[in-house]
């Protein structure tokens, strides 16, 4: 699965602009090229693309670099003209097509929602033949000029400005690591979420509304949702380009491993047919918003041909359905505000009773005192949501399980992104970084709580720390805006001699297992890998993550001997999956059959 310990890409594009200077693209001028092309061929093919690019991207998690530059060399072969081409060579040289890829997957994705939007329905450009297809690697090309943004501002917003857009960018291209993702989401599902209901019947309501409509229950939505991501992610690139076919499976003949109607059924969810494509992605206005955002792809990452045949357009969002991203499959499928706020609610309770009982592993020991949900015994209120005090040491931590809103994430717009990121992360109201800021200036400054934990006039060093579960604010630029409010915040008072306090840290959930996990093989204290962090990235535009995946961490046992110790967790999910499946749970036809996907043995 993919390799964490591999750092995570920031990627640009090759761009008209910058291959021919002056040149800007306007989106009149790419619907007006995406009229020639005939609708359902331009579709099945761009959809046969886009699912080479995610299958390279997976495979390079595994193996190397090579499948993801590779890929772009094949692609161009086939789509891009002589003449651009040569224009290319002598422009870009040396350019790798690591950092500077010329096709990338938000980029076909969206010249697909241009042809679903203005193709021809009969007729048109049928792309049968090589020299036919110039004219889509043209539109593909020119389509990198919508992704050019304005001049950076004054450098007080530089952070800003470049976390707005880079970070939609990052999400898309850094797929979930399936191996700490999907057991968690399993977990939260399956077990926190009935634990945290108020009411249980109204929480199967909610589930049933959302996805199990169709009659599959939470377990067998994973299951089966592993057993589709498998089917395609063992088939590299080069198996699709010798045999195309291999991209697409035919759900109502007799299967092994799950009957045909449950697999049918199933599949009826997650599928789009090709002749509803038009309507699903149709783009009634173009914005920044429309050309970042996945989320009809995202809904359903599978196409059904006219022949019955299913195909997945995009590898990469089958599996971030087993990670994160279940709970917008979720939140997307709920039919009222209410539903989604209090769907929302219980998830981010969920949420921090995993957390909080992952740091109970980091902090046990005698030495650390671990209070989760400390209360201000004069207000009755809670101060953070935990706290762990060891000598002069403090580690203060704000749990959030919920996301930046689409529309903000994907705008464009540093004024909406920010917005956004501070609506539930920041220092709006209910925001992390406020309310971290809040218990800190309660406990040191204003001295207004009382009994949030023993003797805080003892403590020297505090360290702040922001656990989340929204891929997005893994990105560098976008954890540096966070720290910046965080800092800001301290700003605004009157300074703190005493004690010191450190710039906020954000981990992400896959941080925090990672953590948990060096504790128990080499007994590293949280304060230090964060001591580590800090000092080892001053400028706080690096995220923890890439920390974790670098050689200055080593010494804490990351990344390798922690990325063994985690696969003990994914073995053991894929095994219970396994034995669900040889019991037949699901209609299998045949005793003992085998998942044909990637084994549990190797994540």
């Amino acid at each position: 699965m993919t390799d964490w310990t591999v750092p995570p890409l920031l990627r640009t594009f090759i761009s008209p602009e910058e291959v021919f200077p002056g040149r800007v693209v306007t989106y009149g001028e790419l619907s007006a090229l995406a009229t020639t092309i005939n609708r359902t061929e331009g579709l099945k093919f761009l959809g046969f693309l886009n699912l080479l690019l995610s299958s390279a991207a997976l495979e390079a998690d595994l193996v190397g670099p090579e499948p993801a530059r590779d890929v772009q060399a094949w692609l161009i072969g086939n789509v891009i003209s002589r003449e651009l081409l040569s224009v290319l060579q002598s422009k870009m040289r040396d350019a790798s097509f690591l950092d500077r890829p010329f096709l990338h997957r938000t980029q076909v994705l969206f010249v697909a929602r241009l042809v679903a939007t203005h193709g021809q329905a009969t007729g048109g450009n049928m792309l049968a033949t090589r020299d036919a297809r110039d004219l889509l690697g043209d539109l593909l090309f020119l389509t990198n000029g919508l992704f050019r943004v304005d001049e950076p501002p004054p450098k007080a917003s530089i952070a800003l400005w470049v976390a707005t857009q880079v970070a939609p960018l990052y999400e898309t291209e850094n797929a979930p690591a399936l191996a700490l993702a999907w057991p968690r989401a399993q977990e939260l599902l399956t077990r926190r979420l009935p634990a945290v209901a108020d009411d249980p019947v109204e929480l199967e309501r909610l589930e049933r509304v959302a996805l199990f409509t169709s009659g599959f229950n939470v377990q067998a939505w994973f299951d089966l949702t592993f057993l589709l991501f498998s089917f395609w992610s063992t088939v590299t690139f080069r198996d699709l380009i010798a045999e195309p076919s291999r991209g697409c499976f035919d759900p109502h003949q007799p299967h092994e491993i799950v009957s045909k109607d449950v697999l049918s059924k199933f599949t009826e969810g997650l599928s789009v047919g090709l002749d509803e494509l038009p309507e699903w992605l149709n783009i009634a206005e173009f914005s920044r918003e429309i050309l970042f955002d996945l989320t009809p792809f995202r809904a359903k990452p599978l196409w059904r041909l006219p022949d019955g045949a299913v195909m997945c357009v995009d590898v990469g969002l089958l599996m971030e359905r087993l990670g994160p991203h279940v709970f917008w499959s979720m939140i997307n499928a709920l039919d009222t505000d209410d539903r989604r706020k209090r769907f929302t609610s219980i998830w981010g309770k969920a949420f921090e009773g995993s957390c909080l009982d992952t740091l109970q592993e980091v902090f046990a020991s005698r030495r650390w005192s671990y209070a989760r949900n400390p209360i201000d015994q004069a207000t009755n209120e809670e101060v953070w949501d935990a706290v762990a005090v060891r000598g002069d040491v403090a580690i203060v931590i704000e749990c959030k399980g919920t996301f930046v809103r689409s529309a903000d994430k994907y705008s464009g717009e540093p004024g909406r992104f920010f917005k956004g990121l501070s609506k539930k992360f920041g220092r709006a109201k209910h925001g992390g970084v406020h309310q971290l800021l809040r218990g800190i200036f309660g406990v040191w400054l204003d001295r207004r709580v009382a009994g949030a934990f023993v003797q805080p006039d003892r403590v020297s060093e505090v360290f702040p720390v922001l656990v989340v579960q929204d891929p997005i604010i893994g990105c560098g630029p976008v954890a540096r805006v966070l720290s910046d409010r965080f800092q800001a915040g301290l700003q605004k008072r009157v300074h703190i001699r005493r004690p010191r306090i450190w710039p906020l840290t954000i981990l992400t959930a896959d941080d925090l297992d990672k953590v948990a996990s060096s504790k128990r093989i080499t007994g590293a204290r949280l304060d230090s890998i964060l001591k580590s962090f800090h000092r080892s990235h001053p400028s706080r535009a690096v995220s923890f993550g890439d920390f974790l995946a670098s050689s200055a961490s080593a010494h804490f046992g990351f990344p390798d001997r922690v990325r063994a110790d985690l696969r003990a967790r994914w073995v053991a999910t894929g095994e219970l999956v396994l034995g669900r499946f040889r019991a037949k749970e699901y209609g299998g036809t045949k005793t003992g059959a085998q998942v044909s996907g990637p084994s549990p043995e190797s994540p």
